[in-house]
C-alpha cells in the first residue's frame, strides 16, 4: 500500500463530499467508482488514515485470498474488535454450532480485541451468509450507540467479481435491508458499469469522471509538484521545453489518468533527460510497450514468461515458485529489471496494477508482447502434473499453492474433464487438502467453482455427483462439533457423503 501513498495529491473536494455524506445524510452506503488508473485505491489508502474509518479491506488483483468472502468478513471483524464491547457482543451472539470448539477461557483481563480474536480463531468454516450474520449483523446490532459512526471501507469490489466470488457484493447489498444501527456506514469502491452494482438498487454511485474539471485540476497540481522537485529541475535545465509547456503536454496526454502521469514522470526521471517530447509515450499502453520494446530481444521470452506467469497467478509468488513455473534459474536478474512494474512484499511478487495485466492479456493492445493466458495456466499446471495422469500424482507432495489453486488453473485453461476427475475419481485430492489445512473448506471451494462454472459443460450425472458432495460437506460444516470430529477429510468424509447425501 505504500506505493499508493507516495506523492498523493489533491482530492480534497472528494473528501469533503464524503464528510458531507457522513454528517448530513443517513444513507448506509457511499459507492465510489472510476476508470482504471484514475486513482481509486490511492484515495482509499488516504481514507483509511482518517479517524472515522473503523475497519477496512482491500481486494487485490492477483491475490484470490483477498477477494474471498470469508477472508473479507474475518478481516473486518478482527478490526471491529477494537471497538468498545464488540468482543463481548460477538461472544454473546455467536452460537456453539458456529464454533470448532467451545470457548471457555475468557477472563476479565482480556481486551475486546483479544476476545474477538479468540472467537474468530475458533469460528468454523461457514456459508458467507452465515458469517455475515455472525461477524457483522448480530454483534453490531446489539452494540450500544457509538459516539461516532462505525465506517467500514472495502476497496476494489470488482476484483471479487473477477475471481468468481460475487457473494461479498450481494451480501453487503443485503445489509441495506437488514436491521443495523444507523451509525453503521459503508464506503465501497468499484469500477463503473459493474453489473453487480445493480444489487445496490437504492444507491447512486459517485463516478470520478477522468476529464472533469476537478480531476484535471488534481492532475495539474500533481504534475506541477513533481516537476518542481530537484531531480526534475536538473532535467528541465537541459530540456528543449519549459516547465509550463511540459506540464500542459503531460496533463493533455494523461486525460485524467493518474497512473499514466506518475509512470511517465518516473520514466523521465529514470532516463535523466528529455530530448524530444514528441517521442514520449502518449498513453499507459505506450509506456508498457516502450519498456518491453527496449528489452534485449534474446531475453524477451524470459520476461514474457515471468510476466505471463504472474498474470495467471492466483496469489503473489515467491522466487522459488517463479523458478518452478518458468524454469528460469536466473530469476532475480529479471525481477530486478521488472521492479517498477511489480508489487513486492514479504519476498513475494505480483503485477503492480491491473492495467498491466489487462494489457499483457489483450492481444490487440500488446501485439507481439501478448501473453496467452491459457498457455501460462497450463505452464503452472504442468509443474504439478509432471507429465503423468492425475490418478498417479502424489498430491501429498504439493505445496499449498498447488493445493489451493490447481482447480482454478484447470478451470482457466478450460480443462473441465480433469477438474471433474480430480474432484470425484477418488478421495486422494480431498485427503491431501484436508491434511494440509485441517478442514474441507478448500475442497468445498473447488466444488463450488466447478458447479458454478461448468453446469452446461458437464454431463448431468457428473454435475449431480459434484452437487451431492457439495451439499453433504456443507452439511458437515453446519453440523455439531461432534459430527465434525467424526467425519473429517478423505475416506471417512467420502463415506459420510455417500451415506448422507441421498437423505439430504
Amino acid at each position: 500500500m505504500k506505493t499508493y501513498i507516495e506523492d498523493f495529491t489533491g482530492r480534497n473536494w472528494l473528501f469533503e463530499l464524503i464528510d458531507n455524506w457522513l454528517t448530513n445524510t443517513s444513507e448506509r452506503f457511499f459507492i465510489l467508482t472510476g476508470e482504471s488508473g484514475v486513482g481509486i485505491s490511492s484515495i482509499s489508502t488516504q481514507l483509511i488514515q482518517r479517524s472515522y474509518i473503523t475497519a477496512y479491506h482491500f481486494c487485490q488483483a492477483g491475490d484470490v485470498e483477498t477477494t474471498k468472502s470469508s477472508n473479507i468478513l474475518r478481516s473486518l471483524a478482527i478490526q471491529l474488535g477494537n471497538l468498545p464491547n464488540y468482543g463481548q457482543a460477538l461472544a454473546t451472539t455467536v452460537k456453539p454450532l458456529d464454533l470448532l470448539s467451545a470457548v471457555n477461557s475468557i477472563d476479565s483481563s482480556m481486551t475486546e480485541s483479544q476476545i474477538t480474536q479468540l472467537y474468530i480463531d475458533n469460528l468454523a468454516p461457514n456459508d458467507p451468509e452465515n458469517e455475515l450474520e455472525i461477524l457483522i449483523r448480530r454483534p453490531l446490532t446489539i452494540l450500544q450507540p457509538q459516539p461516532t459512526n462505525i465506517v467500514i471501507l472495502i476497496d476494489s469490489l470488482y476484483e471479487a467479481a473477477i475471481t468468481g466470488d460475487e457473494n461479498i457484493i450481494r451480501l453487503f447489498a443485503q445489509l441495506s435491508n437488514l436491521d443495523l444501527p444507523s451509525f453503521v456506514r459503508f464506503i465501497l469502491t468499484s469500477r463503473p458499469r459493474d453489473p453487480l452494482l445493480r444489487e445496490f438498487s437504492t444507491v447512486t454511485p459517485y463516478y470520478i469522471e477522468n476529464t472533469s474539471q476537478k480531476n484535471q485540476a488534481d492532475i495539474w497540481q500533481y504534475v506541477e509538484e513533481r516537476l518542481k522537485q530537484p531531480d526534475f529541475q536538473n532535467i528541465l535545465d537541459k530540456a528543449p521545453v519549459t516547465s509550463g509547456t511540459l506540464s500542459s503536454q503531460i496533463v493533455n496526454w494523461a486525460k485524467g489518468n493518474f497512473l499514466y502521469t506518475k509512470l511517465l514522470i518516473d520514466n523521465i526521471v529514470t532516463q535523466e533527460f528529455i530530448d524530444n517530447t514528441e517521442a514520449l509515450p502518449k498513453c499507459i499502453d505506450d509506456i508498457y510497450h516502450s519498456f518491453l520494446n527496449n528489452i534485449n530481444i534474446d531475453e524477451r521470452q524470459n520476461y514474457q514468461y515471468i510476466l505471463g506467469v504472474l498474470s495467471a497467478a492466483q496469489q503473489p509468488l515467491t522466487q522459488e515458485q517463479l523458478i518452478n513455473f518458468t524454469r528460469i534459474e536466473s530469476i532475480f536478474y529479471y525481477l530486478d529489471k521488472l521492479n517498477k512494474f511489480l508489487y513486492i512484499e514479504n519476498e513475494t511478487y505480483c503485477i503492480f496494477h491491473q492495467s498491466l495485466r489487462d494489457y499483457l492479456l489483450d492481444k490487440k493492445r500488446s501485439g507481439e508482447f501478448w501473453c496467452d493466458a491459457s498457455f501460462y495456466h497450463n505452464l503452472i499446471i504442468q509443474h504439478y502434473q509432471q507429465d503423468t495422469t492425475w490418478e498417479e500424482v502424489d498430491f501429498q507432495k504439493f505445496d499449498n499453492y498447488g493445493l489451493l489453486y490447481l482447480v482454478r488453473h484447470l478451470d482457466a485453461a478450460r480443462r473441465v474433464e480433469e477438474v471433474n476427475t480430480l474432484l470425484t475419481s477418488s478421495s486422494k485430492w480431498m485427503e491431501a487438502k484436508f491434511n494440509a489445512f485441517s478442514n474441507n473448506a478448500s475442497y468445498i471451494d473447488d466444488l463450488e467453482l466447478a458447479i458454478n462454472k461448468f453446469p452446461k459443460l458437464l454431463q448431468p450425472d457428473q454435475l449431480r455427483m459434484l452437487m451431492k458432495r457439495y451439499v453433504a460437506l456443507r452439511n458437515i460444516q453446519a453440523g455439531t462439533g461432534k459430527k465434525r470430529e467424526n467425519h473429517v477429510g478423505g475416506q471417512r468424509c467420502m463415506f459420510f457423503i455417500e451415506e448422507e447425501a441421498p437423505k439430504l
